[in-house]
């Protein structure tokens, strides 16, 4: 029964494979989908199938979970990583 009582709803941590099974039976599709993403873990695969689909892939983690992947690259702080110091260079701005 629909009442009309939500504008949209939304999803967390769901891969292209769930969200593909979840599009091909829901009434409701998702209007968001709630993933980690930065810029040592960008999921460019999840987030172009999100854009196609009329799903926004929203952030969470933004400069990345110290426990899992900065172990991985080496480093205590993801603000060392070469890469945000030369995006910080880049964009003549501190990485903090």
């Amino acid at each position: 029964m629909d009442i009309g009582l939500a504008r949209s709803i939304g999803v967390s941590n769901f891969s292209v494979q769930s969200l593909w099974d979840l599009t091909s039976y829901c009434r409701i599709r998702p209007a968001a989908n709630e993933v980690e993403i930065h810029p040592l873990y960008n999921q460019e695969g999840l987030v172009a199938y999100c854009l196609a689909e009329g799903i926004l892939p929203i952030a969470y983690s933004s400069l990345a979970r110290a426990s899992n992947t900065l172990k991985k690259k080496g480093t205590a702080n993801v603000l060392e990583t070469e890469l945000i110091q030369s995006l910080a260079a880049k964009y003549e701005r501190l990485p903090t």
